[in-house]
């Protein structure tokens, strides 16, 4: 977590020891607006931009953004800060924090990935490819299936798989839901 202060434009008048720590730079390059130096340089305009929204509506600042670390690489982050006002509501400071997401970020294109290699797997596959629970009960059924058995996917989805065999094969659909076939 990187901890940090500014004044209502950005600029940083009091080095925050976790910010240095996390980000490596000195105290000297992040004085003034130097800390935009540890953003990614493809996110500060959009960064920038978002806030500038929340010192115009006074709001809380939050976004994600990547941020180079200590050792040189760089890291997503989500960051909060929101503003300290005075009396007269107008912003003294901003007060916030920097929390590596990558591992999430890294889960979450993992996720993808695994979804997209589902889809081929079984959306686009040519077969009528389905799981089943051990009780019989369809889990998964692609569109080809839908379409072959004349029912929606949710209609599909929790019916016993001897709904869609033919008595003489009931046997068979048993063996296969119980890995025996």
């Amino acid at each position: 977590q990187a901890v940090f202060e500014t004044g209502p434009g950005g600029v940083v008048t009091e080095v925050s020891p976790t910010w240095l720590a996390y980000t490596g730079q000195s105290a000297e390059e992040v004085l003034g607006h130097g800390w935009i130096a540890a953003i990614h340089p493809d996110d500060r305009a959009r960064i920038a931009a978002a806030r500038d929204k929340a010192t115009e509506t006074r709001t809380d600042f939050k976004g994600e953004y990547r941020l180079r670390r200590a050792d040189g690489t760089w890291c997503w982050t989500d960051v909060r800060a929101i503003p300290v006002l005075d009396g007269a509501g107008e912003i003294v400071k901003w007060v916030g924090m920097n929390i590596d997401i990558s591992a999430r970020r890294d889960a979450e294109a993992r996720l993808a990935e695994t979804q997209e290699d589902y889809r081929h797997a079984v959306e686009l596959n040519p077969q009528m490819p389905w799981t089943a629970a051990p009780d019989g009960r369809i889990l998964t059924v692609n569109d080809r299936w839908c379409r072959f058995s004349g029912q929606e996917r949710e209609a599909a989805i929790a019916a016993p798989l001897d709904v869609f065999a033919h008595p003489d094969d009931e046997v068979i659909a048993a063996g296969i839901l119980l890995g025996r076939l």
